[in-house]
């Protein structure tokens, strides 16, 4: 069961005297189109790991292959898998920055939401409604919190890889012949695991933040994000 849960729009009925408490429209509105908002904001971050941990994985194959290539006896193979490579590597380094960016978003929407909904929370007047709010935000701002711890570890693990993918493609342009593959292949075998170690990582931290955005809206309002190129 995901830890996240959805902050709700509150509708009390009070039973014992039959009457229906509920919040305006307008404000139902304001914070259904806040949450649908901030929960596209999170799914977006998901993707965009997603992207990157795809690219990742495509470079592992790539140095894999790189690396055995002449014990293989296809060294006339190592251009064309150069070729393959640098493109990825211009994939990734694209990929990466987009999550940089979706990491900023998170940041600014996230700050925005919760000052909204402590705005809100203010002018309720009803103390047990105004309590039951207050929960939910604070349940949000733990769940935020961890799934931003998160990625704060992820990104501490990608940051020598995305440094590496970058290094190597410099290394390989320079040194395309048999004795320059041959004397990289340990390293190129050692990146490879390096990245294989960091992506279920990676995937955790994707589906952290597709579980958090889909806990912000009802099921009907779940963005639905395909992954970007």
């Amino acid at each position: 069961m995901s830890r996240f849960l959805r902050p709700a729009v509150l509708a009390l009925t009070i039973s014992t005297v039959g009457v229906l408490s509920a919040i305006p429209v307008a404000c139902q509105a304001t914070g259904l189109s806040a949450a649908s908002s901030v929960s596209k904001t999170f799914a977006n971050m998901g993707t965009s790991i997603g992207d990157v941990r795809d690219s990742l994985e495509k470079i592992a194959s790539n140095l894999d292959e790189m690396s055995s290539a002449e014990e293989r006896g296809v060294s006339g193979d190592i251009q064309k898998l150069f070729s393959s490579y640098s493109t990825l590597e211009s994939r990734l380094a694209k990929s990466a920055k987009r999550l940089d960016d979706a990491a900023k978003a998170c940041r600014r929407d996230t700050t925005s939401y919760l000052d909204l909904r402590r705005k809100q929370n203010a002018s309720m007047t009803d103390a047990a409604v105004k309590q039951l709010d207050l929960k939910q935000i604070d349940e949000l701002v733990t769940s935020e919190g961890q799934t931003g711890d998160a990625y704060a570890a992820v990104k501490a693990r990608l940051e020598p890889l995305l440094s590496s993918a970058a290094s190597l493609e410099t290394y390989l342009a320079n040194n395309l012949n048999a004795a320059g593959v041959k004397a990289g292949a340990s390293l190129f075998r050692k990146t490879a695991d390096q990245i294989r170690d960091t992506l279920p990582a990676l995937a955790a931290c994707e589906n952290e933040y597709r579980e958090l955005a889909e806990s912000m809206v009802p099921p009907k309002d779940r963005p639905t994000n395909a992954s970007g190129s």
